[in-house]
């Protein structure tokens, strides 16, 4: 857990951009990182928080938008790819980790997945076809699946014999 997220300014000096701790932060994809999403559970309860951030690391409007505010646990944030959409996970439903996207303002939340175990760790594609994630649903070690952002053509991609997670792209 980081006990605040600290962007490290031009002269080097570590400048905190928020007050209580976050979780999984994700830079909006756009050429000035105006933005960031984030887990935390400031107010009891894990929720999606977006932040606008200035290039030089301080606060726009020293606002934090909770974009989720919902009673169940809502957690790993991950930008797409032209900054519309957040893809997370989220127990709201049926009491497992399901993934979830909604627009980039939170609304418009769309259920994605839909399994007997825990989905979470999404992460965009670069080109935006693809969504790559954790999950237990066919086996007891996590493996990794893809799918599409409209929830179709799921796959599982790998087969090992430990603990698969935490994938990422490379552009």
């Amino acid at each position: 857990v980081l006990s605040g997220l600290l962007i490290v300014s031009i002269a080097a000096v570590p400048v905190p951009i928020t007050t209580t701790p976050i979780q999984s932060p994700d830079e909006s994809p756009d050429d000035t990182g105006g933005e960031i999403v984030f887990m935390s559970d400031r107010t009891g309860n894990w929720d999606i928080y977006r932040m606008e951030i200035h290039p030089s690391g301080r606060m726009l409007d020293n606002i934090e938008y909770n974009l989720t505010d919902h009673p169940a646990e809502d957690v790993d944030p991950n930008w797409s790819p032209d900054g519309t959409q957040i893809v997370f996970a989220s127990d709201r439903e049926d009491h497992d980790q399901e993934l979830y996207i909604m627009d980039a303002d939170g609304s418009n939340v769309q259920r994605l997945t839909d399994s007997r175990g825990a989905d979470f760790d999404p992460a965009w594609s670069p080109d935006g076809e693809w969504i790559v994630f954790s999950s237990n649903r066919e086996s007891t070690p996590f493996e990794l699946y893809l799918i599409r952002p409209d929830g179709n053509d799921l796959q599982r991609i790998t087969r090992e014999q430990g603990e698969t997670r935490y994938a990422d792209w490379q552009p």
